[in-house]
């Protein structure tokens, strides 16, 4: 079968180490002898090889017309590297690829304006609390429900949200800290009072080192709040999840 697809703002990618498979994320398709153009968010995936993906790298732009032989199963279209080519769009492809360049965007009454990034599929804004701007994601408009909820009262929400990080990770915290002290200093490890001078860190300290970079949410009302924890895990971002139900529900480290 024969599909005219338009690719999104994502980026390609690749499967498999060396490549078996890549593809790309496209935003409509038609089906050959069909008129009609559907706008519907799915994949492009190419069995391939090296070669083949670095080939496609310098081909594939995004909002671009291309043109496929292959088979669709779900939001999925399957194909090889042999069955595709750059298309040119008529006016009706033309013209949903000038309406992919128009912002989309809404504005908040308390939070200002919110922007489409389509790379992400995601609105983006900012907000100030406190002192420090915030950056804000929202998977749909809908999602502002949820940051009026938890922004009624920030000082309190993320006061309890790094009492509940640093009751999850102050032991694992406590045991990279203990490994920066030994590699800053010399220890003597046949000596029983090796640990002279070591402090180890209090749910204060652990507090102190997290500043909140931006949060995210999706569905139904999760979200994800993103915090840079300093040198707490040598780098690593601290990243809290909940919902609009239960508040905080989980505290992990990441990247």
């Amino acid at each position: 079968m024969e599909y005219h697809v338009i690719s999104g703002f994502s980026s390609s990618f690749a499967q498999g180490s060396p490549i078996e498979r890549y593809g790309f994320f496209y935003e409509a398709y038609r089906e050959e002898g069909r008129l009609s153009l559907i706008v519907e968010r799915g994949k492009v995936l190419i069995d391939g090889n090296d070669a083949n993906y670095q080939t496609f790298c310098q081909m594939f732009k995004e909002n671009e017309l291309f043109i496929l032989q292959g088979r669709k199963e779900g939001e999925t279209i399957y194909i090889s590297a042999d069955d595709i080519k750059k298309g040119t769009p008529d006016s009706t492809e033309t013209l949903f690829m000038a309406d992919q360049l128009e912002e989309v965007a809404f504005d908040d009454e308390r939070y200002g304006r919110f922007v489409l990034n389509r790379q992400r599929n995601q609105f983006i804004g900012a907000v100030m609390i406190g002192n420090e701007k915030v950056k804000i994601s929202l998977e749909s408009p809908e999602n502002i429900e949820v940051l009026w909820q938890i922004g009624e009262k920030w000082e309190r929400f993320l006061s309890s949200a790094v009492r509940f990080a640093a009751g999850k990770l102050l032991e694992s915290a406590n045991k990279w800290h203990y490994i920066a002290y030994t590699e800053r200093n010399v220890v003597d490890w046949d000596n029983e009072e090796n640990d002279d001078g070591y402090q180890p860190l209090t749910k204060e300290d652990f507090v102190k080192h997290m500043a909140l970079e931006s949060i995210s949410i999706v569905g139904d009302g999760d979200y994800t709040l993103w915090y840079d924890s300093g040198d707490l895990f040598l780098g690593h971002l601290i990243c809290l999840e909940g919902n609009a139900r239960e508040g905080i529900i989980k505290a992990v480290i990441q990247g």
